[in-house]
């Protein structure tokens, strides 16, 4: 059982909607918590709301459930700054934050002038740059996308921080298997796409095949059934993303009705 899931009662979390108010962050992360859910995953989208303040408020309001960004840019941060948060972050709530880290949807980085000519190389320089300022080492890179003229952060993590990468082609996700602690998929995705996917993670090809198991639909039983189907095709975490998670019946019933179900299975319990 690997690290992530080891952390979590069963695998249903809900990921905020970037619509929120950050003002709102702190009572539905608390309400979140209490009902049940074993975690909270914050987006960035360009420009909507900072995932990391957005995860700060989350965490300080909660006590337990784990926090993740999806996704943080690495490009829209150099990833010096990037590090110095995540340390940060990391620090004051031990054990409970899980960034996400991917490399932005290419309208928003064109916008800001900063699409790069190489994207894998991006991601791998960003990537194994924050990894190595994490744990308090100097980098010093003159890379094809970055520069870091050797550059130390004064409070590094305490702890290994996971990074997850959240990212689509096969090319990316290879990478993500290289270099990565987990790998963080999309909204629009099933089993068939975690399965041939995770499988291009450990360096298999992905054909161009798209699914159509895209979402939770159903009643209590079969939507526990298909969540228990992501589990068995090796899902350790799956975030409920509704626009508003001000809807709270829907969170409400899934809670009750669909997360026992899920908690108390061979599946879960037993992998």
């Amino acid at each position: 059982m690997n690290r992530f899931r080891a952390a979590l009662n069963h695998p249903l979390g809900v990921a905020i909607g970037d619509m929120l108010p950050p003002e709102q962050i702190g009572a539905t992360a608390r309400w979140i918590e209490t009902a049940g859910y074993s975690h909270v995953t914050v987006p960035e989208d360009c420009f909507y709301l900072p995932a990391q303040v957005g995860a700060t408020l989350a965490l300080n309001a909660t006590e337990q459930i784990p926090v993740g960004t999806s996704i943080v840019s690495a490009l829209t941060r150099h990833p010096a700054i990037l590090a110095m948060e995540i340390a940060g972050i990391s620090r004051a709530f031990p054990g409970r934050f899980w960034p996400g880290i991917g490399l932005g949807l290419p309208p928003w980085l064109e916008q800001m002038g900063i699409m790069p000519e190489r994207p894998v190389a991006a991601m791998r320089e960003a990537i194994e740059s924050i990894q190595q300022l994490l744990a308090g080492g100097t980098v010093d890179l003159a890379g094809k996308t970055l520069t870091l003229d050797k550059i130390t952060i004064t409070h590094p993590a305490v702890e290994d921080v996971p990074l997850t990468m959240g990212v689509m082609s096969p090319m990316m996700l290879r990478l993500s298997g290289q270099i990565a602690d987990a790998t963080l998929f999309g909204a629009s995705a099933g089993v068939t796409y975690f399965e041939q996917a995770m499988a291009d993670v450990v360096a298999r090809e992905m054909p161009d095949q798209w699914i159509d198991d895209l979402a939770l639909v159903g009643t209590p039983r079969e939507v526990a059934d298909k969540v228990l189907r992501w589990v068995d095709a090796g899902i350790d975490a799956i975030a409920v993303f509704l626009p508003h998670p001000s809807e709270p019946d829907t969170l409400t019933l899934l809670a009750q009705e669909v997360i026992p179900l899920v908690a108390q299975s061979q599946e879960w319990r037993g992998c």
